[in-house]
């Protein structure tokens, strides 16, 4: 398909209520280490330093895929 093709389905008038039906058989959601949410800031990095200016950043977030869950944000700063 990568240069070009075509590709027919012909779909049954019934369901096959065997095909897929453990929970083994599923697609799995996410890849190991995958979270549900995909995430930037704007920019991608900043300097804080104390007692300066505020430093501020925007962070993005998109749901990839099941219900709304909260996505929670932290900042601490650089050890050392």
């Amino acid at each position: 398909m990568k240069s070009g093709g075509r590709l027919d389905f012909t779909r049954s008038s019934t369901p096959d209520k065997k095909w897929a039906t453990s929970p083994k058989a599923a697609p799995p959601s996410y890849r190991t280490g995958e979270g549900p949410f995909l995430a930037g800031a704007t920019p991608n990095r900043i300097t804080a330093v104390p007692g300066g200016e505020a430093a501020e950043l925007t962070v993005d977030a998109q749901r990839l895929g099941g219900h709304d869950q909260t996505l929670t944000v932290t900042a601490e700063p650089r050890r050392g």
